[in-house]
């Protein structure tokens, strides 16, 4: 281990007071653009992050709301201060008059480092995609939420038009060297994918890059999932580092040691969901893709309306 841990509280503290004006309730927001994810999406890159991920592809001065890139996107307005009310109209203007998709993510940083900003743009979306059947993802590493959960009780009334998309990071053993935050939050993800769905909120939990997930730590992952729900492990998105500009990120992961333990990411997710097939006793035909709408409704079919696990289209017939 090379880089001394952060507290996730006190560095998002501090990158809160470079990326958010308090006064006028306005944020940083880097780009809103259309992207694959989740099926095709109106994605709003947002500034600022608690964490200071070693394999994130976005360049450092997004995460931490100081120089370099940022800096010259602010010089030339491409990226700018948004209040909730002007970022809601802009989004849907794009998806009425430009035909971006109305499946909306938020993404690229802690959405929830502003919680009154980011629960503004989750009241201001809802009607219109209540309306429309759109739905809004937004990412998050969780540690905002599990530490201050009232802001989980504030989305119940948006679950029919929102879900989380929570990064599970790793295992302790290698959380600090993934996310250069200190290894005792390492459960923190998990709580919060448990407080949400105890608040029948959607949530979907993101595994490991499959590139840096070690089989050595698969047992621990589904122990612990199994501890949060028998569907858990099956629910867990595993995806490859194949769309990361590795080289960029070469740098960043052998500063932490990472950068020569990487394996095949296909070949990580073959080993995954053969493990989930002795898992669950009953061989496993795909892994779950949030890319495929089909699978975005998983959660609620077996967490919350409780259907058999081995039931549902992941499993061969």
């Amino acid at each position: 281990m090379r880089t001394k841990a952060i507290d996730p509280a006190s560095y998002g503290n501090e990158v809160r007071s470079r990326v958010y004006n308090a006064t006028n309730n306005e944020r940083l927001v880097r780009r809103i653009r259309q992207t694959p994810n989740f099926g095709g999406s109106t994605t709003i890159d947002i500034v600022g992050c608690n964490f200071f991920c070693s394999y994130c592809f976005v360049d450092g001065s997004y995460l931490t709301g100081n120089g370099g890139m940022l800096e010259k996107d602010k010089q030339k307005g491409t990226t700018k201060y948004w209040t909730p009310e002007d970022l809601v109209k802009e989004t849907i203007r794009l998806i009425e008059e430009e035909g971006f998709p109305n499946i909306i993510e938020i993404n690229s940083a802690e959405p929830f480092l502003t919680p009154k900003w980011m629960l503004d743009v989750v009241e201001g979306l809802a009607p219109y995609l209540k309306k429309t059947g759109g739905k809004l993802w937004i990412d998050t590493n969780g540690a905002p939420l599990v530490a201050n959960p009232r802001h989980i009780r504030e989305l119940e009334p948006f679950k029919d038009t929102v879900s989380l998309y929570i990064s599970s990071k790793h295992t302790p053993q290698h959380f600090q060297a993934m996310t250069r935050v200190g290894k005792q939050f390492a459960d923190v993800p998990f709580k919060c994918l448990e407080m949400l769905w105890d608040h029948k909120i959607p949530a979907a939990l993101q595994g490991p890059m499959a590139d840096l997930f070690f089989p050595d730590t698969f047992d621990w992952y589904t122990e612990r999932l199994d501890n949060i729900h028998e569907a858990a492990p099956i629910l867990m998105e595993v995806q490859g580092m194949q769309y990361n500009p590795i080289q960029k990120i070469k740098l960043q992961l052998s500063s932490e040691d990472l950068w020569d333990q990487r394996m095949s990411g296909k070949k990580i997710q073959r080993e995954w969901q053969d493990h989930m097939s002795a898992h669950y006793g009953k061989e496993v035909a795909a892994l779950i893709n949030l890319c495929n709408r089909a699978d975005q409704t998983l959660v609620n079919d077996l967490v919350f309306k409780g259907k058999p696990v081995t039931s549902c289209h992941l499993f061969a017939v």
